[in-house]
């Protein structure tokens, strides 16, 4: 694949490549670093290319060419033949990133068509639970390839572009449509659920700060997400677990307390549950 990833300096980084897989029409990594200092890069590829920042103890902001840095929370996006910049503080990132060919969706030329044409400083700000979701599938398989593993990348890439023209072309805040929360709804909710220190918010609570009716939340919720609220909620904690558990400074009693579990022994069995690893597993991993 042809991407060019120009840093300025030498020794910028530490840290190791846990996986990586590449065909004909894309290659997919999984990276964890450690970044020294603080640095710069341009991005720029003839291809898609997909990123999400899983990890990060600094923030990460890009900007193009002729633009303004934006601080990057969730997911980025950049169509073929386009330049971006990015620059960071410093300190540990981990990613999974794609690149992927546009033929890639040759037998869907309108929704390829649609994803060349995006453009916009929110496609560096795509938050979509599909998205992560999708993306989290990528990154373990990227890591532990399996059976047909081929066939698996295609499907989530075709599925996850779907979905990029999806939340791209309503990442500007428009209404909820069709029976779905909007964009700004759903970041309201996911800050609200990832930023708890500890009580969980009600379903009353995060209705009203959605304004939307109380008994119309779920399904809302599921036309956005695909996931019902109690599917979604769980979702979030276990994001966030994920994210704390890689702050060893915390112990792992405390990121339970912290996502709202009553207990580790709960927190334990649902991360299980979710994962394949219990917390200790998942924290001791690399």
């Amino acid at each position: 694949m042809e991407q060019e990833r120009a840093f300025k300096g030498e020794r910028l980084y530490a840290g190791r490549n846990e996986g990586a897989l590449v065909s004909a029409d894309y290659s997919l990594r999984v990276d964890n670093a450690k970044w020294l200092r603080a640095g710069e890069a341009a991005i720029l590829s003839d291809h898609f290319y997909l990123e999400w920042m899983m990890f990060r103890d600094e923030d990460v902001e890009y900007a193009r060419p002729n633009g303004e840095y934006v601080t990057s929370h969730a997911v980025i996006f950049v169509p073929p033949g386009q330049r971006i910049r990015a620059r960071w503080k410093g300190g540990r990132i981990r990613t999974v990133s794609c690149c992927f060919r546009p033929r890639l969706l040759k037998d869907r030329p309108e929704l390829l068509q649609n994803l060349m044409n995006l453009d916009g400083d929110h496609l560096f700000n795509l938050r979509s639970a599909f998205l992560e979701s999708g993306l989290c599938r990528i990154a373990d398989e990227t890591v532990s390839p399996g059976f047909d593993s081929d066939f698996m990348v295609r499907s989530l890439l075709q599925a996850l572009c779907s979905d990029l023209h999806r939340t791209a072309s309503t990442g500007r805040d428009e209404p909820a449509i069709h029976g779905a929360l909007s964009p700004s709804q759903l970041r309201t909710l996911q800050q609200l659920l990832r930023e708890t220190d500890g009580k969980l918010p009600t379903a009353d609570d995060l209705a009203h700060r959605c304004s939307v009716m109380p008994r119309a939340l779920s399904s809302l919720v599921k036309g956005a997400t695909g996931m019902g609220l109690r599917h979604f909620i769980a979702h979030e904690r276990l994001s966030r677990a994920r994210d704390l558990l890689d702050d060893r400074r915390m112990m792992i009693k405390q990121v339970a307390f912290s996502c709202g579990f009553a207990s580790p022994a709960s927190f334990s069995a649902a991360f299980r549950k979710a994962t394949g690893m219990t917390p200790a597993e998942y924290r001791n991993r690399s």
